[in-house]
């Protein structure tokens, strides 16, 4: 499988290309998602969270990848941010990752109603 790494040291791996200025900064090589605030209960939250942080690790440890995830320094539900200080960090982060992996929990059902 065809692997991008990145060198720990080469801070030109996160410079735009040149002569395209409009070209966003790249922070992070995978901005990773999971439906933290949807989960039914904290017990729920907190076992999928565990599940999260093993991706992450993985993705760190054997991709060599720098990893977004905003439920890292979030142990439980009531450790969340205000949701537009929430919303502004990570939509930050989101512009400046190269990918964007959403992780869903077989079991959350979602529901469309028109």
């Amino acid at each position: 499988m065809n692997r991008r790494r990145r060198p720990a040291a080469d801070p030109a791996a996160d410079e735009p290309l040149a002569g395209n200025e409009n070209a966003r900064p790249i922070t992070y090589d995978v901005f990773l998602s999971s439906p933290m605030a949807s989960l039914p209960s904290d017990e729920d939250y907190e076992s999928h969270r565990l599940g999260i942080l093993r991706v992450l690790e993985a993705l760190e440890r054997d991709c060599r990848f720098k990893v977004y995830y905003a439920g890292e320094r979030r142990p439980t539900k009531a450790s969340f941010e205000r949701p537009d200080v929430g919303a502004h960090r990570d939509s930050a982060a989101l512009r400046e990752s190269a990918r964007f992996l959403l992780v869903m929990p077989k079991d959350l059902v979602s529901v469309c109603r028109s």
